[in-house]
């Protein structure tokens, strides 16, 4: 779910689907949580990932290594 933050614009969300199929943790634990790097990641990559993170259970108040909730960085950003 890292490869989020390395995606070129407009990539396809395709792998992130099929990575959430094959069982990969939405709430993986990490200086960066996954909703985190899907809600940086979205004035390039829009909300989609985002919203597959959700859908497949990612927790908006789950804190990161740091303390700080994945909505922080939400709820700071302007998406246009």
């Amino acid at each position: 779910l890292r490869q989020l933050e390395r995606q070129p614009p407009g990539a396809d969300p395709a792998v992130l689907r099929e990575l959430l199929a094959a069982g990969a943790d939405p709430n993986a634990p990490g200086q960066q949580l996954p909703l985190e790097a899907a809600i940086a990641a979205s004035r390039r990559l829009g909300l989609l990932p985002v919203k597959l993170l959700l859908e497949a259970g990612a927790q908006p108040n789950r804190r990161n290594e740091f303390g700080t909730p994945a909505w922080f960085l939400g709820a700071a950003a302007s998406i246009d």
